[in-house]
């Protein structure tokens, strides 16, 4: 991450998007590392990452009043049955930070914004991330019983 500047500055430029989003003055953003910040706003907290394989990145951490895994924005897209394309390392941050905005738009628009489709995304996400865990780590109802045990 050398040479680029924080997450929480990047995301600071990207002011006119955010007030587009969530109407100016309506959203706090703080540092948590140079590589990390978090969006807060009255209808979810976003945090924004870059990663070590230099990408910048944005899930969900919480909506008020619904039970929450942090979720990447892939996952809430799914809900709407829709695909994020990957991003493209070779992009710049900015344009990669704008990308993810772009998508987090969408979601406040089609999901949070309504309390019955945030419940209901909410209980998509969770259970798409609980299924993928179990899968992951083949502990699922699926695996494979061990009869050695």
């Amino acid at each position: 991450m050398s040479g680029r500047p924080h997450v929480a500055i990047m995301l600071d430029e990207q002011r006119p998007s955010l007030d587009a989003i969530f109407g100016p003055d309506s959203y706090v953003i703080e540092e948590t590392s140079p590589y990390s910040a978090i969006l807060k706003t009255a209808i979810a907290d976003f945090e924004f990452s870059d990663d070590p394989r230099d990408f910048v990145s944005a899930s969900i951490t919480s909506v008020p009043a619904v039970d929450l895994i942090q979720s990447p924005l892939d996952i809430w897209m799914r809900f709407l049955d829709e695909e994020i394309p990957a991003q493209r390392r070779s992009d710049p941050y900015q344009e990669q930070l704008a990308n993810e905005l772009k998508w987090i738009a969408v979601i406040v628009e089609r999901i949070l914004k309504d309390a019955d489709r945030r419940r209901e995304a909410a209980s998509f996400v969770n259970g798409y991330n609980r299924a993928y865990n179990d899968w992951a780590s083949g502990k699922g109802s699926w695996a494979e019983p061990d009869f050695n045990d």
